[in-house]
């Protein structure tokens, strides 16, 4: 008991982990180009997570998910008493074809039989999300400790209070026991998820456990299994198509091998030219040629259009701007990219104590203020007093060694996504549909890629 009251903090008859107790009154939501949900001020960013949640689920139907990739790793770093975005990332990752680092991220959920997924208001629709990456990722062992937490919720609603549904958790224990090789419980689990989810009205998740149980009854191969599988597979396709659910639809047509709409092509083509020639870039998409002026982020994204679906690290990103091109005019080089070092501490040693020194007379200030009733002075100074305390706070750690300022790794990442952002921005208003291209295919990072959809052929002439 004593353990369990040093590790976890109570609330309201639900054991917390320390990771996710510590819950801020008002969160420091950073608003992420494009959120349209950037202007919301929640107390507690509460309004601002459910809504990236239904954009997430939403764009995943659609088939857009990349377009939302951004605003699902804003809020697992925003909302990190909400484990439901981490689940959410790794189906992100995974659909956009990102195996390795979605298997890190789900690696990382699962740490300690998947601790990190809290029994909250939110718990349903993250193990339910959960349960769908561990699906995507095959892994049995995983599948076994997810089914055994989920099981006792049996014909429960996966619900997210305001965050959104995922259907029947029936559906989520099929997919487990699938991915466990337990192909006749699957059988009973989502035939039951089907039943549930039609008499909720739940139209998307029931044509969703349609195909998920046709494929488990091709897996099967049973004498009726591939009839069955067939006629769930046409009562899936027409309910993907009449609700514009983009993704399944293509899910569908690959496995029973026609487009996905008749009236239209598999697949269109989208060609291009993005050519370097001396000190501009000929740029032609969507029927349409500009011209744009040399810089370092063009020669990024170029790199990233030779390669689509391929990650590469920003210092390799950095290192060929370095090694194989002139700086582009009216720029400078910022990054050694060889140097793996630091860059020393963040503060010195003076600057630490002036930093302290003011802190002390702030603090005297506030009391002062407080006794003679002055709250805007007070209010003013506890500003300055927080700005001061986040300064020092990020440059000592613990035992209060220095923080070392960023290596190079860190100021590659900073240095090419600043630059490739840049270069989008001009692109855009130059070519607006190439602008949307890009942002919506385009990731950076600590690793970067240019990811197309896979439907859409894209062919560029560099």
């Amino acid at each position: 008991v004593k353990r369990i009251e040093e590790e976890t903090t109570t609330k309201g008859g639900i054991i917390i982990p320390d990771s996710a107790k510590e819950k801020p009154l008002q969160a420091d939501v950073v608003a992420v180009p494009g959120d349209p949900l950037a202007d919301i001020h929640a107390t507690n960013g509460d309004e601002v997570s459910a809504g990236r949640m239904h954009q997430f689920l939403l764009r995943r139907e659609q088939g857009r998910v990349a377009e939302v990739e951004s605003n699902v790793r804003a809020s697992v770093e925003e909302f990190p008493w909400y484990p439901l975005h981490r689940a959410a990332l790794v189906c992100v990752l995974l659909e956009l074809g990102r195996d390795v680092e979605g298997r890190a991220v789900f690696d990382d959920l699962a740490h300690d039989d998947f601790r990190a997924l809290y029994r909250d208001n939110e718990w349903l629709l993250g193990i339910g999300l959960a349960s769908e990456a561990c699906s995507l990722l095959g892994d049995a062992a995983a599948a076994a400790v997810l089914y055994e937490q989920l099981r006792p919720f049996a014909g429960r609603h996966a619900i997210g209070h305001a965050e959104g549904s995922l259907g029947v958790t029936d559906r989520y224990l099929g997919l487990l026991a699938a991915t466990m090789g337990r192909l006749d419980a699957a059988d009973e689990h989502l035939t039951a998820a089907i039943r549930l989810n039609e008499q909720m009205g739940a139209r998307p998740w029931t044509a969703h456990t349609q195909y998920d149980l046709a494929g488990v009854l091709v897996e099967r191969g049973g004498p009726e299994d591939r009839k069955r599988a067939r006629e769930l597979q046409g009562e899936a396709l027409e309910a993907a198509r009449s609700m514009g659910m983009d993704a399944l639809e293509a899910r569908i047509a690959d496995v029973i091998g026609h487009p996905p709409n008749p009236s239209e092509p598999a697949a269109s083509v989208a060609a291009g030219i993005f050519r370097h020639e001396v000190d501009f870039w000929t740029v032609v998409f969507a029927g349409e040629t500009v011209r744009i002026r040399d810089a370092k982020g063009m020669r990024h994204i170029a790199r990233l259009l030779e390669e689509p679906g391929r990650e590469l690290h920003a210092l390799d990103l950095a290192r060929v701007g370095a090694k194989s091109d002139l700086p582009a005019a009216g720029e400078t080089s910022d990054l050694a990219a060889d140097a793996l070092g630091d860059a020393g501490a963040r503060l010195d040693t003076e600057a630490k104590a002036a930093y302290r020194r003011r802190l002390e007379e702030l603090q005297e200030e506030v009391a002062e203020a407080d006794a003679w009733n002055d709250s805007e002075r007070a209010s003013r100074a506890r500003q300055e007093m927080d700005i001061l305390a986040d300064e020092l706070a990020g440059a000592v750690g613990l035992g209060g060694r220095d923080r070392k300022a960023a290596s190079a790794a860190e100021r590659a990442r900073l240095s090419v996504t600043r630059a490739i952002r840049a270069a989008m921005t001009r692109i855009a208003e130059a070519s607006p549909p190439l602008g949307r291209h890009l942002e919506s295919t385009i990731r950076t990072g600590t690793f970067c890629s240019y990811n197309p959809d896979p439907r859409v052929q894209t062919s560029w002439e560099l």
